[in-house]
Parts: C-alpha cells; sequence; structure tokens
C-alpha cells in the first residue's frame, strides 16, 4: 500500500504484505473512511490500517458481498441476510433480507440508507 501526493510522488508504503501475513491477501474492495483503509478479502477478514500504512486490526469477516464501510459500519450481504457491524463495539446485528431485495444486481449502502440496483429501477430504503 502507498500513500502518494497530488502530484504523484510516494510520501509512504507498507511492506509486501506477502512479508506482513502468513497468507497475502487478495483484496476484492478498499474503503477510506475516517482516518483509516479498509481492505477486504472475502475469504480472509476485513484488514484496518491507519494512514501510515500500519495494520490496526484484523476483523474477522469473511464471505461477504456487497462489502462497504460507512460511516461507523460495515454492511455486506451473505445468502439472504443483511449484516451491519459496528467498528467501535464490535456488534454485529443481522437481518433477513425482504423478498425484493433479494433479486437485486447489486446493493450499496451509506451509514442510514441501502440502495438496492434492479434491472430497470433503483430503490432506496432507509436503515434503522
Amino acid at each position: 500500500m502507498k500513500k502518494i501526493d497530488d502530484n504523484g510522488k510516494v510520501l509512504l508504503e507498507t511492506v509486501d504484505f506477502r512479508q506482513l501475513f502468513s497468507e497475502a491477501p487478495l483484496v476484492e474492495n478498499i474503503c477510506d473512511q475516517e482516518g483509516f483503509v479498509y481492505l477486504y478479502d472475502p475469504r480472509q477478514s476485513v484488514f484496518v490500517f491507519d494512514y501510515y500504512g500500519a495494520l490496526r486490526n484484523k476483523i474477522l469477516i469473511s464471505g461477504w458481498q456487497d462489502f462497504k464501510v460507512a460511516g461507523k459500519f460495515i454492511f455486506g450481504i451473505n445468502n439472504d441476510t443483511l449484516h451491519r457491524y459496528e467498528i467501535n463495539t464490535f456488534r454485529v446485528d443481522d437481518e433477513k433480507l425482504p423478498g425484493p431485495l433479494k433479486n437485486s444486481l447489486k446493493v450499496n449502502f451509506t451509514s442510514s440508507r441501502l440502495y438496492a440496483l434492479k434491472k430497470d429501477l433503483l430503490e432506496i430504503y432507509t436503515l434503522r
């Protein structure tokens, strides 16, 4: 992982992930949120780095699709279940997806909304 400035000059760089981990992650999703960078490998977990490249945490979440970090939550879907992980308290809330959401092509999240892309429309739901 490298931090670069606006001109493309490398400011900071982490060591090769093969030296940090016994098995290098195959990252499918990268999120930058509130001073941290979240790397998601659906086979292993979520790796949380600070802006200086130091590994701060490893969150044991795996197998989620439509992974998203939004505010103080991590969202994802596994099979027919919506998961919401609260970063500060380590609490996980699981909720079965309503029937109309199961046929979505893609789902995206903010801290208060869920967006479901269908073939011909976009549906917006409020999260509680």
